[in-house]
């Protein structure tokens, strides 16, 4: 049976170790063998992407990644402030937005019909007989007749829910009732 031996010397000063530490004698030891490591660490990417001079001072470095184009981070903050200030120009010179000359027309579906050869409907009262002269008259003097487009219906047309009338009930063809006389009829009044 094998023990684990307890390290007796920190492993960066190679100092005793004090109390229950096990591998560094002090947290300065332990951050120093961790920048050391980093630095071993990234040289070894280096060699992944060739050298290239740095956009701010010039200097000659080799970058970790492909995208770095500063040596350093002072330098890489210079060049954050550089690409801001051009940002700011940029947007500057941007002109100001116009308000619009003239409202757009709105597009709908419906079309608005015109017609010359109405078709009238036969019926025996006089009401629709002397609108039918009418109309007959003034388009024979050269009147035209705009038939507006229906609105869209609901979406049970043939039901109204609040009286149980059937849609053709209550908009009969060629015959009108006012609701007084709808109810009259129906036993609801």
């Amino acid at each position: 049976m094998s023990k684990r031996v307890k390290e007796k010397c920190c492993r960066w000063c190679h100092g005793e170790l004090p109390g229950i530490r096990t591998r560094f004698c002090s947290d300065l030891c332990y951050k120093k063998h961790k920048v050391e490591r980093n630095r071993i660490y990234s040289a070894q990417f280096r060699f992944k992407h060739p050298c290239k001079p740095c956009e701010i001072c010039g200097a000659t470095f080799k970058p970790l990644r492909a995208d770095i184009s500063a040596c350093s981070p002072p330098c890489s903050k210079i060049k954050a402030k550089n690409n801001q200030q051009l940002k700011r120009v940029q947007s500057r010179k941007l002109l100001p937005v116009k308000p619009m000359e003239s409202p757009k027309p709105i597009l709908t579906e419906y079309k608005v019909s015109y017609h010359t050869d109405p078709q009238f409907v036969n019926s025996e009262d006089p009401k629709h007989n002397n609108l039918k002269n009418a109309v007959q008259t003034y388009i024979e003097q050269g009147g035209t007749i705009e038939q507006q487009p229906a609105p869209p219906g609901s979406k049970t047309p043939s039901v109204n829910l609040r009286f149980g009338f059937l849609a053709e009930d209550v908009f009969g063809f060629g015959w009108e009732k006012n609701a007084d006389e709808l109810l009259e009829d129906y036993g609801r009044y």
